[in-house]
């Protein structure tokens, strides 16, 4: 009677409301410390549990007199469970406490009598996730495996997992007894529609999806059930698992690839597991850019760097930013186009390299190319052609155009009307002439084959100078084959 008395007095004192106001997390195995003593009599932790799930919860005195406590209350505040001793032991266990719906539930820790009671010491409280119910709607975790049976009154059955973006993740249903013939799907909860099925793999009749990639997080539904469904007349034992690849993971694949901020620099790990990790973009057509790799103290990565658009067709790589230095960079890039892009970060070698380790990554943005181009200039780009009149109303024009060290290239003056012969000039972004155009069949003026000297913006001029005559012409810039 005592020890009623005291236990019920000890709840009055435990409360309700507020408990978990300051509660410290737990998670599956792991093992914490703290001491009850008169100045606290008590503490609050959390953990999240899912329904169907097997929890044991142990509480040991490591020192002192303490006469241990453990109490479990759901988010509502309903009291699941208590113990004080057990097995006639000061150190309380309760075992196999079933989930019964997805929660954040609360265990509280003190000394029998609480703020009344006369005990102290230190403790450790440990709470393990021993099992899942095989039952329909059960929740599951990965490395989870359950048996159940399909039989001819009931056809399927439903589980449901969380899963994040990146995770790549196996679902098998094997048959264990009887003609089972196993029927596998996966829905997003939020949605209901299917996103993956399976009813055979490869020369077995078991049921397997394989390497689901999971681009939106979330609560994922599993339909296990057979051939046919409900109207399906297979029946017999099976077993479920799941289980998340090692590899998983945001970056995996441009599907689920990492946002990579202007400025902001990330860190990332390419480990054997994962060679090559995906992020993203969008940027502005002639926006110039840097994407700099560089590995930290510790690491042995020989970092390698890829910049694709949309589609994936590489348009930059690098693998060392000089000759021995294991850092990548991709220098002063110019977009084509607006949209999409991604890096590939990776190391040198790719699948076949064998480095590893942590690095950092970043965006810098450099402004537009022709932010900086003279009032009235026209823009050009590789492969353009624009038309253009000179007479006495238009004596001339200026183009600009974003150039990259090395690159040859032709530039010409084509006349289609008048008998002018224009002068065509190129010069850099100071004013200074580099090349002079000379006249060619049908009053045409060509550039040819003319290597720039150095990344950055060029002028196109073209000019009637002193002639009185008018021409209409076609403007042309091209990039030559080196």
């Amino acid at each position: 009677m005592r020890r009623c008395f005291w236990m019920l007095l000890s709840l009055f004192v435990l409360g309700i409301g507020g408990i978990t106001a300051q509660a410290t997390p737990l998670t599956y195995g792991t093992i914490v410390t703290g001491r009850i003593d008169q100045s606290t009599p008590r503490q609050v932790y959390t953990f999240d549990g899912l329904r169907g799930e097997y929890t044991r919860i142990r509480a040991k005195t490591t020192s002192g007199n303490l006469d241990l406590v453990i109490s479990v209350l759901d988010s509502s505040g309903s009291l699941l469970a208590t113990r004080d001793d057990s097995s006639g032991a000061k150190d309380p266990i309760i075992e196999a406490l079933r989930i019964d719906q997805n929660d954040t539930y609360t265990i509280v820790i003190g000394r029998f009598g609480y703020a009344l009671g006369s005990t102290a010491g230190t403790y450790e409280l440990v709470i393990e996730r021993v099992g899942v119910s095989f039952e329909s709607g059960s929740a599951l975790r990965y490395g989870d495996t359950i048996v159940n049976k399909i039989t001819p009154q009931q056809g399927e059955f439903f589980y449901t997992f969380t899963a994040e973006r990146g995770d790549l993740i196996t679902i098998t249903m094997r048959r264990d007894s009887g003609d089972l013939d196993p029927l596998l799907q996966v829905a997003k909860v939020a949605t209901r529609q299917i996103i993956a099925e399976n009813d055979d793999m490869p020369d077995s009749i078991d049921a397997q999806i394989a390497d689901l990639l999971i681009e939106e997080p979330g609560v994922y539904l599993i339909i296990a059930t057979r051939y046919g469904g409900a109207a399906g007349r297979s029946a017999g034992d099976f077993l479920l698992t799941l289980e998340r690849a090692d590899s998983s993971g945001q970056g995996v694949s441009p599907q689920v690839a990492i946002p990579l901020p202007l400025n902001t620099p990330i860190t990332g790990e390419i480990t054997p597991e994962r060679f090559e990790i995906y992020y993203s973009f969008s940027a502005r057509r002639d926006e110039l850019l840097t994407v700099r790799m560089t590995r930290l103290t510790g690491s042995t990565l020989d970092s390698l760097l890829t910049l694709t658009n949309a589609n994936l067709q590489p348009l930059a790589t690098n693998d060392d930013i000089v000759q021995g230095n294991q850092n990548a960079q991709i220098a002063e890039f110019r977009i084509p186009s607006d949209g999409t892009y991604y890096v590939i970060a990776s190391r040198y070698q790719g699948a076949a390299g064998t480095s590893i380790g942590r690095y950092r990554i970043e965006l810098l943005p450099l402004g537009n190319v022709f932010d900086r181009v003279i009032e009235g200039a026209g823009r050009l780009v590789y492969g353009a052609t624009v038309e253009l009149t000179l007479d006495a109303t238009t004596e001339s024009a200026i183009y600009a155009f974003y150039g990259v060290q090395a690159d040859i290239i032709t530039a010409s003056a084509i006349r289609e009307r008048g008998a002018l012969i224009p002068r065509l000039t190129l010069s850099d972004e100071s004013g200074r002439v580099l090349s002079s155009g000379s006249e060619g069949a049908g009053g045409s003026v060509r550039i040819d084959r003319y290597v720039l000297p150095r990344t950055g913006l060029y002028y196109l001029r073209v000019e009637r100078g002193e002639a009185d005559e008018t021409g209409e012409f076609l403007i042309t810039l091209a990039q030559l084959a080196n």
